[in-house]
């Protein structure tokens, strides 16, 4: 899968979820979006990654993985992580991220509970806050003068 499937140029969404991949098979997809192939290349079309109960925790090798793929693919902004064990100083990483580095994250789903217990309720919101506003922020678009008729 990841060697193959994921270099097809017109691949936009993968979802994978329920699939027990474990952390080492997560981090060989997100490893194989890191464009150390095709010239340097970010992938094409890759908009969405889904690997949501996969038997994985964000955490160590798959956490500096899914690092490495928010900073070589611009254009994956939508990542479905429900059901990854996720600890609050890697909630609270990620929420930095999200909001100095990562601007075009735009949705990254995370569960408010997991095998390590209830992830701190306020960073659960932030992260969703801070994603939800790097969506506002991506539909914005130019900035500058309205349209409207000018005044005399």
């Amino acid at each position: 899968l990841a060697g193959g499937v994921l270099r097809l140029p017109s691949l936009a969404s993968l979802e994978l979820r329920g699939n027990d991949l474990g952390s080492g098979g997560v981090v060989e997809v997100l490893r194989a979006l890191v464009p150390l192939h095709a010239g340097g290349q970010p992938h094409p079309a890759m908009a969405h990654l889904g690997v949501a109960d996969t038997g994985c925790a964000i955490e160590g090798e798959l956490h500096e993985a899914l690092t490495a793929c928010f900073d070589e693919n611009p254009l994956c902004g939508s990542f479905d992580m429900r059901g990854a064990p996720l600890g609050d100083t890697t909630a609270y990483e990620l929420i930095t991220l999200f909001k100095k580095v990562h601007t075009h994250v735009h949705a990254f789903e995370v569960s408010a509970t997991s095998g390590w217990g209830p992830l701190d309720p306020q960073l659960y919101k932030q992260i969703y806050a801070v994603t939800a506003a790097n969506q506002k922020g991506k539909k914005g678009g130019k900035k500058g003068k309205k349209g409207g008729k000018k005044k005399k």
